[in-house]
């Protein structure tokens, strides 16, 4: 039938090219900013701290910290699908910074407003 459908490349647009190019060889590259010394992700043309256009491609050290990550649940493209993990089960998910041993019924909480002009959960 149909052979194995490749995995597509990203497409470096001309404000992205520098850092698929480093990537390439290996190397984490951004861009920091000239005027105010920002580094800064995804490229731009402008700084989006102080918008300026001076910018340099600067070698970063790979070490850093994850505060968010992603498991995507539904590829994209038929290459993917392989790689997406399967979850049978229906309903709504929930993001949140707690992970839960067992199912839990979490209800719906809308904000109120309590004296002073304070809001509670």
């Amino acid at each position: 039938m149909f052979g194995a459908i490749e995995k597509p490349l990203p497409r470096p647009s001309e404000d992205s090219a520098p850092f698929w190019e480093a990537a390439f060889k290996g190397e984490l590259r951004m861009q920091k900013c000239g005027g105010c010394g920002h580094v800064r992700f995804p490229p731009s043309l402008l700084c989006p701290r102080c918008l300026s256009e001076d910018a340099q491609w600067v070698q970063m050290s790979g070490r850093g910290k994850v505060y968010s990550w992603v498991v995507v649940h539904q590829s994209q493209h038929p290459a993917f699908n392989p790689d997406a993990p399967v979850d049978e089960l229906p309903g709504p998910r929930e993001a949140s910074k707690r992970r839960f041993r067992t199912r839990v019924k979490i209800p719906s909480v809308s904000p109120r407003r309590t004296g002073r002009g304070r809001r509670r959960v």
